[in-house]
């Protein structure tokens, strides 16, 4: 009987399967430097970077990529769903294992038609980010920038919405052990 228990749970075990979750990043405290008000880079205790993306593993590889996103924002900006014909949004890089082991890395660029009335230039937008090295700038062509780059003194917060598929598994097996054991002695004291 305890085989046969052992093998069920080792199968359900194995066959955990990601619900979607939403993972939150923000990063607060940098390298800040901007055209319009910090021409020299200079550390700034608030200056941050926020991000979010929800997926999900449909494959079962226990990585989220590119393919398995509904949702990718970082500083407000959709980068799954372009707001415009004008805009061209690229996911450079997207693996997410767990809030420990991720890679992350977007951009987007927008043309103004000069049709509208505009002049035609374009700017720009990107962000790229791991557990140890964030950045985050945006620029145009003539009139502005601006560039945050995290450091060893950033404050980083990562927090997923559900534990890991994994984690479920373990304390399910972990509580099973320990069901078994005091079962086992029990039998013995009697």
């Amino acid at each position: 009987m305890k085989k046969i228990a052992f093998a069920l749970l080792l199968t359900a075990a194995a066959a955990t399967h990601a619900a979607p979750i939403t993972v939150n990043f923000t990063y607060v405290g940098g390298i800040y430097q901007s055209s319009f008000d910090t021409p020299d880079p200079v550390w700034s205790p608030t200056a941050g970077f926020e991000a979010s993306f929800t997926g999900e593993d449909l494959n079962g590889d226990n990585v989220i990529g590119a393919e398995e996103l509904t949702s990718l924002y970082a500083n407000g900006v959709n980068y799954l769903t372009p707001s415009s014909e004008f805009q061209v949004y690229a996911v450079h890089a997207f693996n997410y294992r767990n809030t420990s082991d991720y890679s992350i890395s977007v951009g987007f660029t927008r043309y103004w038609d000069p049709n509208e009335g505009s002049s035609g230039w374009a700017y720009g937008n990107d962000a790229s980010w791991t557990p140890t090295a964030q950045t985050w700038g945006w620029g145009n062509d003539g009139s502005g920038f601006a560039r945050w780059t995290g450091t060893s003194e950033t404050v980083a917060t990562v927090v997923s919405s559900v534990p890991e598929p994994t984690t479920i598994a373990m304390l399910g097996l972990g509580l099973s052990v320990i069901g078994l054991a005091r079962r086992r002695s029990k039998a013995t004291a009697d």
